[in-house]
């Protein structure tokens, strides 16, 4: 499953990461599309295809399906740790998790959704350590919260997360 690609979302990602590399900058159009390239579009994962673009430079395809491959197992295994540590059984947690990975297989393309997979997992993971006294991690969410936002849309997924995390919290008490 996690060789599968959307060869078109591919090239798109690859190319666009060859412009903004070879250029040094992200530009202002949409540079890609055939009906009207001349449209102001404001691309907020180029940091992501910068990364595509960078690992299919250095092994091709095979390169782009390990850093899906990385964003995935990395995701699942975050995850994995903040359900153990948040009680649940390890084989419970594995089955879980193993269903969820089925469920979200069709997203598991090189797409930049994949950083917000891997983000959301580092901020439950970040909570859960904050709760258990030891806040730390949550320093590491400002660099990340960075690298996030500029590598999908879905950046503002955080900022949601945290507000009913602390909503949730406030009606504890």
């Amino acid at each position: 499953c996690l060789v599968q690609m959307d060869e078109t979302d591919q090239l798109f990602n690859l190319r666009l990461g060859e412009i903004f590399r070879s250029t040094g900058h992200v530009p202002p159009e949409h540079l890609l599309s055939f009906t009207y390239p001349a449209a102001t579009d404001v691309n907020l994962a180029w940091l992501f295809q910068i990364a595509i673009a960078l690992a299919h430079r250095a092994a091709g395809i095979p390169g782009t399906v390990l850093l899906k491959t990385g964003f995935v197992l990395a995701t699942w295994a975050m995850l994995f740790r903040v359900a153990v540590r948040r009680g649940a059984h390890p084989a419970l947690a594995a089955l879980a998790l193993a269903l969820a990975a089925w469920s979200a297989e069709p997203r598991f393309v090189e797409r930049p959704h994949l950083v917000t997979f891997l983000g959301v997992a580092l901020l439950l993971l970040a909570l859960e350590r904050a709760e258990a006294s030891r806040p730390r991690l949550l320093w590491l969410l400002v660099p990340a919260g960075l690298l996030w936002a500029n590598a999908n849309s879905c950046f503002f997924l955080a900022p949601a997360i945290l507000l009913l995390y602390a909503a949730g919290a406030w009606m504890d008490g």
